[in-house]
């Protein structure tokens, strides 16, 4: 129909990345063989929408100078000059033409025309020399809309902000909305982002819903418990699982349980650290790894058996424990690992001529500190850049970002410091070694910790029913404090996308509660709450007759001084429907959030110190 066919959407942007160049794959060969068999309505092609942190909003800059410095013009026009570093968002999300793997030169492969970004490859024999079917810009995506859309589930937060977001579910009645959404990691979808998404899939779902007819949803997860209550919560419907579990647990027809000798392992060793600290245990455990590595190089061991536990992934639940073990490894590793050599194991490393250990270590890490580039750029390289090649990391060091997304079947070695908060992520972390080949996952536990010493303990038990100890997840969208945070969000994004003369940002004034397209939004709104949480129906029509109401006195007061948004020009003669997040209790309405990550506001905690009143000694 020549509009969005399907929504992909993922949880962390910074990952979505590497799902997008997947995707650019399978839909080059699309739209070959949409061009091939003349097959009518258009081109395929995949868009990226996700936060401007990783991608710009716009193409070329505002008239009022706010974007100047993120749209793709002046990015691109970095690139090329060199100012690689200067960059975070970018356009250029692909290295590599997804058809024939040729490089893409920013120089050559990509450049605005018509107010527009392009992307082509560089090899004239490639059938997409002339245009790739790629789009990256949030204004191209409005403009183009590709047929399949990868996106990050906060994303979705804009709708109530950008009128031209509404183009993406064909608001405007040219052709169809997606008649298909994808949502990878469900079991992500929890919590504060849960209950938030929650309530804006109603808004989603009535957007792509046409003549009663409702998307199709897939939601997939390795790790989920209580499904049907999570998805009845996020979508209000029932879920069938595919496929199905089976019979019997080592054949369910759609898989079979290969034995070791088939399919790679993975083993799990548990190290408790009674004396010393946990980061000690992290010195020890890296620098033996360093030691088993070079006795391995020493006796002639294959060079692919060496590669599959070269690069050792650590992983850690927070940043700050992050920060402290990336100066520790540099600083005591070697000399722990020399320290083997010389004394403990001399004999071993004296019989196969071990050499001294040197200074250098290849090492990076994969958090949220990196840019999208940067991030890129270290996956290209854990990816392609094998031992003993120059460049292959010795070790990498990762946050929760590593446990979406990242598919390298070349690692085969995790130190996981500290135990993980959740089962599930557990699972999807240590899930990412010993994917092709066997892996080895060693995880550095603390006895002065109790739950540390509780899954040490149990740690043969834990492991032998790993799926059966995953949490059940929480999403309650239509608790009190969500429906304050978000409902008003909800009617503005069908009020607006759904209206054609209530759309724009200058058409906020017109707005009255006696409108019968107004009515039936509200209604609807407030059906699809009582169907799902009946104790709570009566304080969101509360909620909602005030928001509706107050909107309709300022629209009547204010008149044409009263928009859904204000910018930099209009700020001092125009008062706004919609107060951003971060500025809550500035205005006469509730916040509404441009991210769905945006739940909590942040307090500053200020000590101040008072002089104590000397009193004379009697």
């Amino acid at each position: 129909s020549g509009g969005v066919a399907v929504l992909m959407r993922y949880t962390l942007r910074r990952m979505t990345a590497q799902q997008f160049e997947r995707a650019a794959s399978l839909i080059c060969e699309c739209e070959l063989l949409r061009r091939r068999e003349k097959i009518p309505g258009g081109e395929i092609s995949i868009g990226m929408w996700v936060g401007s942190e990783v991608t710009p909003n716009h193409v070329v800059s505002e008239s009022d100078g706010q974007e100047s410095q993120k749209s793709a013009e002046s990015i691109l026009a970095a690139l090329q000059a060199g100012d690689v570093h200067s960059v975070r968002s970018s356009p250029v999300q692909l290295s590599e033409c997804p058809y024939c793997g040729k490089p893409l030169d920013v120089n050559t492969s990509y450049w605005i025309a018509e107010n527009q970004f392009h992307a082509r490859c560089s090899d004239s024999g490639c059938p997409f020399h002339d245009e790739l079917p790629v789009v990256t810009v949030d204004d191209d995506i409005y403009a183009r809309r590709p047929t399949l859309l990868i996106s990050t589930i906060d994303k979705f937060a804009r709708l109530a902000w950008e009128k031209k977001a509404g183009s993406i579910f064909a608001a405007d009645g040219k052709g169809l909305p997606p008649s298909l959404l994808i949502q990878d990691e469900l079991h992500l979808i929890s919590g504060p982002l849960g209950s938030i998404s929650g309530l804006y899939e109603i808004a989603i779902d009535q957007l792509c819903t046409r003549e009663g007819i409702r998307p199709k949803i897939i939601a997939s997860t390795a790790t989920v418990c209580n499904a049907g209550g999570q998805i009845k919560a996020l979508y209000g419907r029932e879920h069938f699982q595919f496929p199905p579990s089976g019979l019997h647990q080592e054949d369910s027809f759609f898989a079979r349980q290969a034995a070791p000798s088939e399919r790679p392992s993975r083993m799990y060793l548990g190290c408790c650290e009674t004396g010393g600290s946990l980061t000690d245990a992290l010195v020890r455990t890296f620098g033996t790894v360093s030691f088993a590595l070079q006795y391995l190089k020493c006796t002639g061991t294959q060079k692919e058996v060496i590669d599959q536990f070269w690069t050792n992934v650590g992983y850690f639940n927070s940043l700050k424990d992050l920060g402290a073990a990336d100066t520790l490894i540099l600083d005591r590793v070697r000399a722990y690992a020399e320290f083997l050599r010389l004394h403990k194991f001399s004999a071993e490393a004296e019989r196969v001529g071990m050499p001294p250990f040197d200074l250098t270590y290849e090492y990076s890490e994969l958090t949220s500190r990196k840019s999208a580039r940067e991030i890129t750029e270290v996956r290209n390289i854990l990816d392609n850049t094998h031992y003993p090649e120059k460049g292959a990391y010795s070790y990498i060091l990762s946050s929760n970002m590593l446990s979406v997304g990242i598919d390298i079947s070349r690692l085969g070695l995790m130190t996981v410091y500290g135990q993980p908060k959740s089962t599930a992520e557990y699972i999807q972390a240590t899930s990412r070694v010993g994917r092709s080949n066997p892996g080895l996952v060693i995880v550095l536990l603390h006895r002065m910790r109790a739950r540390d010493k509780g899954h040490f303990e149990q740690f043969q038990a834990y492991h032998g029913t790993l799926n059966r100890m995953v949490e059940p997840t929480s999403a309650a969208p239509y608790a009190y404090r969500t429906l304050e945070k978000a409902l008003h969000a909800v009617f503005v994004i069908l009020v607006r996308q759904q209206i054609a003369e209530l759309s724009r940002d200058s058409d906020a004034f017109r707005f009255r509660t006696t409108h019968q397209q107004v009515k039936m939004i509200f209604d609807s709104l407030l059906l699809r709450i009582r169907e799902q949480s009946p104790d709570t129906c009566e304080y969101a029509r509360e909620l909602l007759r005030d928001f509706v109401e107050q909107w309709e006195d300022e629209a009547i007061e204010k008149r044409q001084y009263f928009r859904y948004t204000v910018n930099a020009a209009s700020a001092e003669t125009a008062d706004a429907l919609l107060i951003p997040a971060e500025k809550a209790g500035s205005g006469a309405f509730p916040p509404t959030m441009n991210s769905m990550r945006n739940v909590d506001t942040q307090s500053n905690v200020y000590l101040i110190e008072r002089e104590r009143e000397r009193r004379p000694r009697t």
